[in-house]
This record gives structure tokens, sequence and C-alpha cells, in this order.
């Protein structure tokens, strides 16, 4: 899976862009599994990895199909029943010290962590994860080098079967179980990456659902809302991120809501919630779908759930500055449409905005709203040489006047600096 690309565009390079590299790590890291083949105890082919002691785990590359059938072969050759003469003993291995060896046996991880519960849950395969844990008692806890348990790939996967199953397993295998469920529910691995940022970056709907649905109370559901990996993105920003839009976006967004509805969590507008939140590079999650050019997102947060357009990212830009400069000409003429009563027809549209953050009221201010260098939206756009973008601008009211800090020049005359020609020559028309 490729990697965010901070320069999706050439004009963003000066934008700072979501930072959630380090999550994409894993789902590259995991293809590499059981790729030595050799024979294993049943004599087929197979991936023969090994831990880092040099033992083989035969078990893994079978785990990882779904080959249920010849892992059960291979734990009756290693631990075969006791005779059927001895009264005392089971088909079934009860005997303490063999269930011991076997647990053992069964969580013996290559050299990367990899148990075969972990390659059962990246293959999706529930009868294995049963077997494994059932009669196994495999240990739904073991992480791999990279922090991830079986719960966080099953959810990063989209395996809403399998995640009910290990959330089965960590609730009825601990004394407090809901206490002991959220701790997993929120563990993170090695990039500080949760399940739920797992599964909101894939746009898993039904497994981010399960997830939030799996903690006792609202509380624990709006922890797992708000926390944040190592470039401060939450579940939200992620899946903004990711271009993620539509059912995934109105979970998160209702769950939040609920949280605040039932009198708990930070009133709205604080940038402590996911809606406003900033992460490591200033980015709200508005100012995110902004840089993406989401359109509909950018309605749904602004119109629907009040998401504030005051805040800028960590040089000032506005969302329509953010937008601008991008090249995100949908998103231009989405916010354009629901912030300016000059662009926006919809009377119900605009008393909507304005009964959220009054929005209306800033219309105007935000398309000249300089950034802290003094460049307004206008300003950016004709710096970049973006003719489309400057003439949106210009007609929605844009002031053309309007200088920079730095150097003193108009939008005109950043264009004549760097030779902008197409702009040059919009802007020579404008006069004549």
């Amino acid at each position: 899976m490729n990697s965010m690309n901070s320069s999706i565009l050439s004009n963003r390079t000066a934008v700072a862009v979501i930072a959630s590299v380090p999550l994409l790590a894993y789902f590259c890291y995991a293809r590499k599994m059981g790729q030595s083949t050799s024979k294993n105890e049943t004599g087929t082919d197979c991936a023969e990895t090994k831990d880092a002691s040099g033992n083989a785990t035969p078990l893994l590359q079978l785990a990882m199909e779904g080959k249920t059938d010849e892992i059960k072969s291979i734990i009756a050759r290693r631990y075969p029943p006791p005779p059927s003469s001895d009264p005392d003993s089971e088909n079934d291995h009860k005997n303490s010290e063999t269930r011991t060896e076997i647990r053992s046996f069964v969580n013996r991880s290559d050299g990367q962590g990899n148990t075969p519960l972990i390659g059962a849950a990246f293959g999706g395969h529930l009868e294995t994860v049963r077997y494994l844990i059932d009669e196994l008692g495999a240990d739904v806890s073991l992480a791999n080098e990279m922090g991830c348990t079986p719960l966080w790939i099953a959810a990063g996967y989209g395996h809403v079967d399998v995640l009910r199953r290990l959330i089965d397993a960590v609730q009825s295998g601990a004394e407090r179980g809901s206490e002991a469920l959220l701790h997993a529910l929120q563990k993170a691995n090695d990039t500080g990456d949760t399940p739920l940022l797992a599964a909101a970056s894939k746009g898993h709907v039904e497994t981010s659902r399960l997830l939030l649905e799996s903690t006792s109370d609202d509380d624990g559901s709006y922890r797992l809302l708000c926390e944040r990996n190592r470039a401060g993105d939450t579940p939200l920003s992620v899946c903004i991120g990711f271009h993620h839009d539509g059912p995934l976006l109105d979970l998160l967004l209702d769950w939040e809501e609920k949280r605040l509805r039932n009198g708990g969590g930070p009133p709205p507008g604080s940038v402590d919630r996911p809606l406003d939140g900033r992460n490591s590079k200033g980015l709200t999650p508005l100012l995110v779908a902004c840089e993406r050019n989401m359109p509909s997102a950018v309605e749904e947060l602004v119109v629907r759930r009040g998401a504030s357009v005051l805040i800028g990212d960590e040089k000032g830009k506005s969302p329509l500055a953010v937008a601008a400069f991008c090249g995100c000409e949908d998103v231009v003429v989405k916010i354009l449409s629901l912030i300016s009563p000059n662009n926006s027809g919809n009377e119900e549209t605009k008393e909507e905005v304005s009964g959220g953050n009054g929005h209306v009221g800033i219309g105007r201010e935000m398309l000249d709203r300089p950034d802290g260098g003094g460049c307004t939206p206008l300003w950016l756009a004709a710096r970049t040489g973006n003719v489309k973008m400057v003439q949106i601008l210009v007609e929605a009211g844009a002031d053309v006047t309007r200088k920079n800090d730095a150097d003193g020049l108009t939008p005109e005359e950043a264009a004549i600096k760097f030779k902008k020609a197409q702009v040059i020559e919009y802007f020579r028309q404008l006069v004549v």
C-alpha cells in the first residue's frame, strides 16, 4: 500500500499534510510473513519460518492460509494422546504438562514476532482462530515486533468476525473483563496506532463500529476516538486523510456527538475534541479535508457538525487558503457557497451555518484573511499559477490589491515575480 504523499500536487509543498505514514508500515510488513518455503511436518510444501533462536514455526504459514486440518495433524503428531489403557488419561490432551507444551508451541513466533494466531487474524480465518484459541490455548495478547496484536491486525484488515472472536477472548479471559478489553482496544503498536486508527486508515466501517460498540460505556468509546498516534492523528483525521468519506466519516462523528449529547467530553469548538483537534502538523480534520479536495467532507464537517473555520494551520492558513494553495477547486467552490452570503442563494443553508459557528458573518473576512506571512487565498493562488483558482476567488470578491508582508507584492505582482504567464494575462484582462 502506498504511503501518503505530501506532493500529490507540486504546489502543495508549503502546506503541512497529515502525517500518518508510520501506520502504513505494518500493512506492507505483514506481507513478509512466512516467505521461505520448506517441507512442514505433514510433508507438504509450506513456508516454515523460524523464531529468533532458529526454531521452526511450522504453524504460521498454515494459519495464514486457514489450513486448520493440517494444523490439527501437526498437533496430533507432536502430542499424541496417551495410551487408551491408561485410565487416568483422555484423548483430548487434558494432561496439564502436555497442554503447557502445546501452548508454548502454538505461541511460538517467527523472527518478526508473528505467532500463528497473528497469521490467522491476518488471513481472516475464523475457524483457525477459534481452534488456536479454544483448543490450543493461543495467547491473544502477544504482539509482533511492531507491537501489533491479533486484535489490531483483524481490525486493520477488516475481518469483522475474527475481530469479534478476539474481543470475546480478551473479555472472557480476564478477571476484570471490561477493563482488560478497553486496554486491548487502546493498545497501540510501535508507531502509536491503535486498532481503531488501523481500521479507520483502511476505511473499514464495520470493524470500526464493532470496536466502538465493544466498550462498556460512552466514556470508553470516546477515549478510543481521542487516541492519537505519534503524528498526532486521531481516527477522524486519519479517516479523512485517507479519503474515506461517507459512512465511516459519519460513524466517527456520530459517536463523538453521542458522547457530547450525554454530557461528557469537552465543549463544542474545543481543540481537545477530535472534530477540531490538531495533529502534529497543526492540521484539523477540516484542514485535511481542504488539502485533500473533499468537498462533501468539508460540508459535513462545517454545516452539519459545526467544525470551526477559524482554526488555521501552523502557518496561519485558513481552510479556504489551504484549499486555494493546494489547487482544490471543488473545496474552494464549496467553502464559498457555504460561508459567503454573496455566493449562496440558499437561505436555509445560510441560517444553518450561521446557527452553528456564525460562519456567514466571517465569509468576507475569510476570503481576504491573510496567513502568517500576509498572503491571502488569492495571493497564494496567483503565486502557484493556478489561473482557474484565481478566477474563482476574484469573481467571489477577493481583494486584488492586498499585498503580502514579506515583499509587499499584490497577487498580480506575485504572478509577475514568479513568471506565472496565464495569471499575469488574466489580471491584465481585468483592467481592460
